[in-house]
């Protein structure tokens, strides 16, 4: 007896989904929780930066872009530079952080205290950095926008706090902080003396307002010669 094939099951047809059922709300958040997290792993990706970038666009951004020459020392004052960066925002968090009377250190003190001390001993054991002294790696870091692709065509050099001009960069160093803080007292006073002349103004038009109230002496036409011959009054 032949045996026979099995009936075929009959084609389930395709299961439409309402646009406002239940299901479709719960796809519809799915979609949205997976963008967010796509969204967020790129945001991340992108804050987190190559240190090796954010080093070289530190020098990009203190270099003048009509410098042609850099020299040993100056290598040095800029490095020292870039190692007190962050001593304004340490500052800032340790006033804020004295004035709450709180004995515990705040996370971003403790960060800041870490970094200055990791860059610090990089210093003495050598500080690397674009060697900005060779013609070609300075007009590269002149240029440079971030991409590391240009990052293996700098050159990069080893420097030590121990050298002979670091001693001469650091005295060059607090001569341009001590310029900078006189320039920023100038203009400190400069404003302040504008401000109180804004102040003054306002108090000199409010007397000459008074002035010309009741008690301000009455008009004499007598004493105003107006050309006009007096009336004669024997003439009428």
């Amino acid at each position: 007896m032949p045996k026979l094939k099995p009936a075929k099951a009959a084609v389930k047809a395709e299961k439409v989904i309402h646009p406002e059922s239940r299901e479709a709300k719960r796809m519809a958040r799915s979609v949205l929780r997976l963008n967010r997290v796509t969204m967020s792993k790129d945001d991340h990706a992108h804050r987190q930066v190559d240190p090796l970038v954010q080093r070289v666009s530190w020098f990009q951004q203190h270099v003048s872009t009509e410098t042609t020459q850099v020299l040993e020392v100056e290598m040095h004052v800029l490095i020292q530079a870039y190692l007190r960066r962050n001593d304004q925002q340490l500052d800032e968090i340790r006033q804020e952080h004295a004035s709450r009377k709180s004995r515990t250190k705040a996370a971003r003190e403790d960060a800041l205290d870490a970094r200055i001390a990791s860059e610090t001993a990089e210093y003495n054991s050598g500080f690397q950095a674009p060697d900005l002294t060779v013609h070609k790696t300075l007009e590269l870091v002149k240029n440079f926008s971030g991409n590391k692709a240009v990052l293996p065509a700098l050159r990069m050099r080893s420097f030590k706090k121990s050298s002979a001009v670091a001693v001469q960069a650091e005295a060059m160093l607090q001569d341009i902080m001590a310029h900078h803080e006189q320039e920023r007292l100038a203009e400190e006073q400069q404003l302040a003396e504008q401000q109180q002349q804004q102040q003054q103004q306002p108090q000199e038009l409010q007397q000459q307002l008074q002035y010309t109230g009741s008690d301000a002496p009455m008009f004499d036409a007598s004493a105003v010669n107006l050309g006009i011959p007096p009336s004669d009054e024997s003439a009428c």
